[in-house]
């Protein structure tokens, strides 16, 4: 791997995003109006899809009892590389 190679790598980082457009969720919204819940600065996403996984348990615990309009959004919620040209507007 070259240095110009290496230097791209580390610019990649994730966001764990949720399908919320105008604050309300928008389950069929193009991934560019997702909402970033977070962002990582690193190349690797097992912190995204641990922090992913753990907001579905918390956010379940609150479900099992109450129909939450939110509950969609956070269940479709997913990690995804910062230069996924999906995530550029059309």
């Amino acid at each position: 791997m070259n240095l110009r190679h290496a230097a791209a790598l580390a610019l990649v980082g994730w966001y764990l995003i949720i399908p919320v457009s105008s604050k309300q969720a928008d389950l069929n919204a193009p991934l560019s109006k997702w909402k970033r819940w977070e962002t990582y600065n690193s190349a690797d996403s097992a912190k995204c899809e641990y922090d992913r996984q753990g907001l579905l348990d918390v956010m379940g615990m609150n479900w099992d009892s109450v129909d939450s309009p939110g509950k969609p959004a956070f269940v479709k919620a997913q990690c995804i590389k910062s230069d996924d040209p999906r995530l550029k507007e059309k």
